[in-house]
């Protein structure tokens, strides 16, 4: 099971797929991902999910949570039972009970620390396979229509950055593998993306060098700046 906030939301398997709909119930999903199993109490799903929260937000969080439980027991029945109400001295609170394994972007976090360590052991062989898997788990941009507040938007951006970082140490793995004209698209694509990311540049230089091409690389060390 694989609860999805990268791009798509929502929960699937190995071979199905089924996204969560409504803006509240989609923010509610990627604030427990982002929290990772840690118990979010009704105030911070408040101020999560709204600037100016709206004057009944308090007193239908319950209904907002029964909605999104409903929701991933229509997709997947065995869901449902991820979705816990935790109870205590401070009151209640609701998380999610799923292992960094099951959650797409705690993966995407954990594919890119395990590639980055194999590249800085020499070992860009061994790097290669998570970074593919990294890449691969993005669907686009994370919060899409979903509700948020400006300080749950600004944690959104930080997996903008871990993307693209996938991708260079991707880049950096198989120029070391001995890879370059096959690369120089890819790089150009990071680039279109951010051209202010100078990591990208230099994979750019090493890859034009690799391929003989040294009108390229003087071009790519000398390029304004946008």
């Amino acid at each position: 099971m694989l609860f999805r906030v990268l791009g798509r939301v929502g929960v699937g398997t190995g071979t199905t797929e089924h996204e969560v709909r409504g803006p509240v119930a989609r923010g509610l999903l990627t604030l427990l991902v982002l929290e990772e199993g840690r118990p979010v109490t009704p105030a911070r799903l408040i101020s999560s999910l709204w600037d100016d929260p709206p004057e009944a937000a308090r007193r239908n969080v319950a209904s907002h949570v029964a909605e999104l439980r409903r929701q991933l027991t229509a997709c997947l029945p065995e869901a449902a039972d991820r979705l816990v109400t935790v109870s205590g001295p401070n009151g209640t609170a609701y998380r999610l009970a799923a292992g960094p394994d099951e959650l797409d972007a705690a993966s995407l976090r954990d594919l890119i620390e395990h590639g980055t360590a194999a590249l800085s052991a020499g070992a860009a062989g061994d790097a290669v396979e998570p970074l593919e898997r990294a890449v691969a788990l993005w669907g686009g941009p994370i919060g899409r229509d979903c509700a948020a507040s400006t300080e749950l938007r600004e944690r959104f951006g930080a997996f903008d950055d871990l993307y693209a970082t996938a991708r260079e140490r991707l880049v950096e793995a198989r120029l070391a593998l001995g890879g370059n004209t096959e690369l120089v698209p890819e790089i150009h694509a990071i680039l279109a993306r951010d051209p202010m990311r100078e990591s990208a540049w230099g994979l750019l230089v090493r890859a034009l060098r690799g391929r003989g091409e040294a009108a390229g690389t003087f071009a790519a060390h000398t390029r304004p700046i946008p």
